[in-house]
């Protein structure tokens, strides 16, 4: 028995006006099938260098070595009204990493 298929082209905007009325068990299931298709083939565990900076992680956190959400939120909102000062008194052109 032959197989029909129809190939069909939307608008990505219709697209997206669809998805958007979608009840929300639809757009989990919507979901669920898009990371299996974009995520298939992304197996860390055959990346050394993956899996080396996911043990580095644990590693830390095991010994203590984590900043809480809390802490890491506090001091983003205080390294930017520092970085807003700076630029507020003309030098905005100062170094603007992130201290770890």
């Amino acid at each position: 028995m032959a197989e029909n298929t129809v190939k069909l082209e939307i608008q990505f905007e219709s697209l997206l006006a669809a998805v958007s009325s979608l009840k929300t068990a639809e757009k989990h299931r919507l979901l669920e099938m898009l990371e299996k298709e974009l995520f298939e083939d992304d197996d860390l565990t055959n990346d050394p260098e993956a899996m080396a900076d996911i043990q580095e992680a644990l590693d830390d956190y095991a010994a203590g070595d984590y900043l809480p959400y809390e802490e890491f939120i506090a001091q983003r909102k205080s390294q930017h009204h520092d970085l807003s000062s700076r630029h507020a008194q003309g030098n905005p052109e100062e170094n603007h990493s992130i201290a770890s």
